[in-house]
């Protein structure tokens, strides 16, 4: 029996033509021990209130969102903290917070935790509005040359650690057939006829 070629589809693009977009983290938040989780998080960024406690996107690289209890905080790095403005926020996140606070290890597997894009905000909001229980993590998106300098290290990325645009068509997928492939589809036509 003769094995069919395997393809692999690829497009190529500069990193001009990328957009990047974050990707905000929703956690079920009624087993985890707030102590712990305010701990982990406060050994590493300073909490401040979101005044009017509108909805909080970051506006920078280094912070992070939080809503918890009902409220909406920016965490910011803590200076001396030289780590937290080498690494991305996604790897910070998963490592510092989500690991220790709520024993999410496996990200890609863990069913307490969700993922909503930037296109997906409203829906974030509407979650959260349901049930007191949800927090919620919201993250500025890495750029290019984070993304670069990341593989370069070798850093693991956490599953959906950004959203990555534009997407190939879905269904737009062409390769060259040999010219034996195209004697093989006619031959098969006829017989079939």
């Amino acid at each position: 029996q003769q094995e069919r070629p395997q393809w692999l589809s690829s497009l190529y693009l500069s990193m001009e033509q990328l957009r990047f977009s974050a990707v905000h983290r929703l956690v079920q938040g009624n087993q985890v021990d707030r102590t712990l989780l305010m701990r982990c998080i406060t050994s590493y960024y300073y909490l401040t209130y979101i005044p009017s406690n509108r909805p909080y996107r970051p506006e920078a690289r280094g912070q992070i969102g939080l809503f918890f209890s009902g409220i909406w905080y920016k965490l910011e790095p803590i200076p001396y903290e030289r780590e937290l403005l080498e690494r991305p926020e996604c790897v910070l996140l998963q490592q510092r917070i989500l690991s220790p606070a709520f024993g999410i290890v496996e990200p890609a597997d863990d069913q307490r935790l969700r993922y909503f894009g930037n296109a997906a905000w409203e829906d974030l909001l509407s979650e959260l509005s349901k049930d007191p229980c949800l927090i919620a993590f919201t993250l500025f998106p890495m750029d290019s040359a984070e993304l670069i300098r990341s593989a370069k290290l070798g850093m693991d990325l956490p599953v959906h650690s950004l959203g990555i645009s534009p997407k190939s068509p879905f269904g737009i997928l062409m390769h060259e057939l040999s010219n034996d492939s195209q004697k093989d589809r006619k031959n098969e036509g006829e017989t079939a006829s």
